[in-house]
């Protein structure tokens, strides 16, 4: 009798001991997956940056060496043709009227001598995309001081009388696709910019 209660006892026990290491299991299963599935949103979501990057500085120097060597009558027209061969090239960026998400500025810069000192004036200026953004060389449009780095010999000469210096700016709103980025998109930078320089005839 003492040997059966005591068996039955054991078996109790065993199965008290099974059930406590299944919920264990489970528990920790569950804190190792959910945080392989953060990790791996989380690389997703920093690759489409890094990529989208890597995509808009392509971007900026094609437009702005497609206007400096471009084609045309006009300082208007040699940059409406970069901006159409810019557009027509880009596979990921897609530089229209209806894009909400970008926005393509292309400046051209030339030195205004009229006066005691030179300056750097907006002497054209266009954009393409629906994303609301301001030009950091030339904020103020057409006609307004345009706002350079210091000139050296390897990005762009001191700007020569009725010399063109043409600048290609690229806004993007970059979005996360998961919910790891989502959550994260406060310490995360959700606009993208790069900027290119060419100088031109």
């Amino acid at each position: 009798m003492m040997n059966h209660t005591s068996s039955k006892a054991k078996g109790v026990i065993r199965r008290v001991s099974w059930r406590h290491e299944s919920g264990q299991a489970l528990v920790e299963f569950s804190l190792v997956a959910l945080m392989l599935l953060s990790l791996t949103f989380g690389l997703i979501d920093f690759y489409r940056a890094l990529y989208e990057k890597e995509v808009l500085a392509n971007l900026t120097r094609e437009a702005a060496n497609e206007s400096a060597r471009g084609s045309g009558t006009s300082t208007w027209q040699i940059m409406s043709n970069a901006m159409l061969a810019v557009a027509s090239s880009s596979e990921s960026f897609a530089l229209n009227s209806t894009n909400k998400n970008g926005v393509l500025i292309l400046t051209a810069i030339t030195n205004d001598f009229s006066g005691k000192t030179s300056k750097y004036i907006v002497s054209q200026q266009m954009e393409e995309g629906k994303l609301a953004a301001t030009s950091k060389v030339g904020p103020q449009g057409l006609g307004y001081p345009a706002f350079l780095p210091k000139p050296t010999n390897t990005l762009y000469p001191m700007l020569q009388s009725n010399r063109t210096v043409y600048v290609a700016e690229i806004f993007y709103s970059f979005k996360a696709v998961t919910p790891i980025g989502a959550l994260i998109k406060a310490t995360l930078t959700n606009q993208f910019y790069d900027v290119a320089y060419f100088p031109g005839g």
